[in-house]
């Protein structure tokens, strides 16, 4: 059963939608729609046709229920911009955050609804990326050159 939300105050949501700006890549670039816009509108729009369609053709298959189905969000902008980007997604969700960084994973939160999950992610630089952004913050590891092992000589004593 999906968790059921009290309707908001609109002044509630418009300071959520407004915190956003202050999370917004410095880059200027931003492509996930928050807020009221004609693509979030037509996006949940398309949901909705979706589960109609399916529900009117009970005839056509669907996944079964321990299949999940997930809608990824993935945040944008520089490592700590989508780490406070996933962390204020999280409130707004009141879900956990799931911290894979430290063995270069992803930072993601998320709810589900049954089969069905949203998640916000944020992809963390690549360390060479990082490196490249910032070049005190990594040193690259030493490579090793690994040689093929000597071939044994003949044995000695054995007859």
């Amino acid at each position: 059963m999906a968790p059921t939300r009290q309707p908001e105050d609109s002044r509630v949501t418009d300071i959520r939608v407004g915190r956003w700006d202050a999370l917004l890549p410095s880059d200027g670039k931003w492509t996930n729609l928050v807020g009221r816009s004609s693509e979030r509108d037509e996006f949940i729009k398309r949901l909705r046709q979706l589960a109609d369609f399916l529900e009117a053709r009970p005839e056509i298959p669907v996944p079964p229920p321990y299949a999940t189905i997930t809608i990824n969000v993935f945040a944008e902008g520089t490592d700590a911009e989508k780490v406070a980007q996933v962390d204020y997604a999280s409130t707004l969700l009141d879900a956990p955050v799931t911290d894979g960084t430290s063995a270069d994973g992803h930072y993601i939160t998320g709810i589900g609804f049954g089969c069905l999950e949203y998640r916000f992610v944020a992809i963390p630089a690549k360390p060479a990326e990082r490196a490249a952004n910032n070049p005190v913050s990594v040193t690259p590891a030493p490579r090793i050159s690994r040689t093929a092992p000597a071939k044994p000589g003949p044995r000695r004593g054995v007859r």
